[in-house]
This record gives C-alpha cells, structure tokens and sequence, in this order.
C-alpha cells in the first residue's frame, strides 16, 4: 500500500512538474513573441516619423531660401513653421537680395542626423545647409562709371544647423532653427589615383545631383 502510495504521489508530482515547466515555456514564448512585435512596432513608427521629419526638413527649409530669394509666397511657409520661428528668423526677414535680381540658385540639405521617438512630441534634425546663387543687381541701382560687377550678389553664408520640430497632434512643424556652425567644413570627394588598379565591384547607382531652381 505504502508504495502504490508513493508510486501515485511521484506520478502526481511529475504530472504537476510538466505542467508548471510547459506553463512557463508558454509563458516565456508569449514574452518573447510580445517583446519582438513591439521591437518592430517601436522600429516602424520610428522609421516612419524620421521619413516624415526628413521630407519636411527638406521642403520646409528649400521653402525657407525660396522666399528670401524672392522667389515664393511667405505665406506657404505656415504650411511648415509655426509663425513664432517665421516671425523671429533674421534671415527671413531681412531685405539684403531686394535690390537683386536671382536668376538661379542651387540649393541643397545635408541631413545628419535625425533625433525622434515613437511617443514624444518634440523632434529635431541636424543639417548643413548650401546654397550658391547667381544674379546681378537692378540696372536702375547701378551707379554712374560702374558696372553689375561692381554689386556682387551677397553670399549665403553656409551653415550646420539643428532644426527643431514640434507636434501638434495632426503633423510637425518646423518650431525654431538654432545655427550650431558657419561655414561647417564640408569633406571632400578625393580624387582618383591613376596608378592605382581599381578592384572589380559592383556598379554603383548614382546620386542625383541637387536640382537647379530658376526662379521666374
């Protein structure tokens, strides 16, 4: 009796040991599984939120030269500042390229770095910022014995900016440019050397160069 007791005892205790061990298998896949979904969610609107932030960065500050090149509406700019940044930006708003004509300009973005979380409401983007502009001064402006040469467009100071984005719920916009540098060094491509034999690889596919902007 004693050992059908003890035989049904150890059964008992084998049965509740399998269990208690496939409860925790279970419960461990079922952390795991949660913790990779939310990996990949956090990663998703992660990735999503930093496109977003890019295009805006990107078009909101092209805006940004377009207007003080007097090329563009000012008014299209609240479709990505807030009026507060629109209002205080000393660039914006000061009249140097008035007595200018601009026939072109290149215009172009380098994005750094792009700092954001799924749940925060406050963003911001590192970028240097190149513009090279072609023009010449009204012929009206031009004094007696000079020439157009004599007013060289003035230059656009390049520099290394963090823009600062804000959410209001609905979309992001662009709240403050702090500049962090002028004139950032920019490196350069180096130049092939001929003595050298290239390795074979790959094609690589080209970069589009930044696009030419003729204003009206």
């Amino acid at each position: 009796m004693e050992r059908g007791a003890a035989a049904r005892e150890k059964r008992e205790y084998m049965r509740i040991h399998t269990a208690r061990r496939t409860m925790l298998y279970i419960v461990r896949t079922l952390m795991l599984v949660i913790a990779g979904v939310m990996v990949c969610a956090f990663a998703f609107f992660t990735a999503a939120r930093m496109s977003n932030l890019y295009i805006l960065a990107s078009e909101g500050m092209s805006l940004r030269a377009a207007c003080i090149l007097g090329g563009e509406d000012r008014a299209a700019l609240e479709e990505y500042f807030l009026l507060a940044c629109i209002n205080k930006d000393e660039r914006l708003n000061d009249d140097r390229y008035k007595n200018y004509t601009i026939s072109s300009y290149n215009y172009d973005l380098d994005v750094e770095n792009i700092s954001v979380a799924p749940w925060s409401q406050t963003a911001t983007v590192t970028a240097v910022e190149i513009v090279s502009i072609k023009g010449a001064i009204s012929p009206d402006l031009i004094e007696e014995g000079k020439t157009s040469a004599d007013y060289p467009v003035p230059e656009w100071t390049s520099g290394r900016y963090k823009l600062h984005f804000v959410n209001n719920g609905e979309r992001w916009y662009l709240s403050e440019i702090e500049l962090l540098e002028e004139r950032p060094s920019v490196d350069a491509l180096r130049t092939p050397d001929p003595n050298q034999s290239p390795l074979p690889m790959a094609t690589p596919t080209p970069t589009p160069a930044p696009e030419l902007i003729t204003l009206p």
